[in-house]
């Protein structure tokens, strides 16, 4: 309940189409992405669930590199 409010105020607040909460399971065999709460205009289509990791190299790296 605490995430899906702070996505929604968020999105609110700067005015934007879309927000998420994305988590990352660092799971030596296989890590993983996941958009597990979002907040979005309703004409866009949803993106909760996994993201495949070779489609993210961008967000990816950033993450291994923190």
């Amino acid at each position: 309940m605490i995430l899906e409010t702070a996505v929604n105020e968020i999105r609110s607040l700067l005015q934007i189409d879309r927000c998420y909460f994305l988590s990352y399971l660092p799971h030596p065999s296989q890590p993983s992405l996941t958009i597990s709460y979002e907040a979005r205009n309703p004409n866009l289509a949803s993106m909760l669930g996994s993201i495949p990791l070779q489609k993210s190299t961008f967000l990816t790296q950033k993450l291994l590199s923190q």
